[in-house]
């Protein structure tokens, strides 16, 4: 008995010193840790067109400080182009991403890359996109809070996709998605 004992214990340390090995260099890939906190989409969602070099932002305000990491808009671009996502902070601009590429083959939802914008209550925000191309965007559904962020039921149309301003006011919620975290 006290031989089976004293072979099974190594036997039973290489097993375990096998399947650590393995685990360890079995590849592991990343996941993003993302946290949408505003989902501005809406079931019932109106299209509202933007020509080219135009589009549209939704005003937020945002409880307490919070780091904005990207933004998805639902949009139907017309043709192939590329899309910015913007934010202007009491209607200077802060953010400005890289160019996105957009398909013209139907309405989907387009992620900005991933940035770090740090967002302060005591301002209010214009967020949203302008794309080079002609483009449907969603709008026109329920704001409210979420979370920390309130949209305010105001829009701009932003203009000028290679230097963004921002341009006329309407009254209407932007369907624009918040995230903090990075999504793949």
């Amino acid at each position: 008995m006290m031989s089976t004992l004293a072979n099974w214990a190594p036997r039973k340390a290489r097993s375990t010193v096998f399947w650590l090995a393995l685990l360890l260099a079995w590849p592991v890939s990343a996941v993003a840790d993302v946290i949408l906190v505003f989902d501005g989409s809406d079931a019932a969602r109106l299209m509202s067109t933007r020509y080219s070099n135009q589009g549209i932002a939704g005003q937020f305000s945002v409880s307490h400080e919070v780091e904005l990491t990207q933004i998805g808009m639902t949009l139907t671009p017309a043709d192939d182009g590329n899309i910015k996502f913007v934010i202007f902070e009491d209607d200077v601009l802060i953010h400005s991403s890289e160019p996105v590429p957009l398909a013209g083959n139907g309405t989907y939802e387009v992620v900005s890359p991933s940035f770090s914008v740090l967002l302060d209550p005591n301002s209010t925000y214009f967020i949203g996109a302008i794309a080079d191309v002609e483009a449907d965007y969603g709008c026109c559904g329920e704001g409210g809070t979420q979370g920390v962020f309130t949209s305010l039921g105001t829009n701009s149309n932003p203009s000028g996709f290679y230097v963004p301003e921002l341009g006329d006011l309407g009254r209407t919620h932007v369907d624009v998605n918040l995230y903090v975290g990075e999504k793949d």
